[in-house]
């Protein structure tokens, strides 16, 4: 992924997660609670979730918007990076 997809979803895409309440850090952190392991086990599995959690929405952040360009110039191509005209 580009990393000027990344620095998007930095600036705005984890904010609007932030704004709707859709951040994770809680829910994770209880899961990570319920498991019958040591505390050390607990923070690797919670930051694991968390990370994952925040690559998954980067990528559906990097993808909508790359579909939303493709449709704005009727030139959907497929899901990759596409070359300027």
């Amino acid at each position: 992924m580009s990393n000027i997809y990344e620095k998007l979803f930095e600036l705005y895409g984890d904010a609007a997660l932030q704004e709707c309440g859709c951040r994770k850090r809680v829910e994770i952190t209880k899961f990570a609670d319920t498991l019958q392991t040591d505390d050390d086990t607990k923070i690797k599995v919670s930051d694991y979730l968390f990370e994952s959690y925040y690559r998954w929405s980067t990528n559906a952040f990097a993808l909508g918007i790359h579909l939303g360009l493709s449709l704005s110039n009727d030139q959907i191509s497929g899901f990759g990076p596409q070359k300027g005209q």
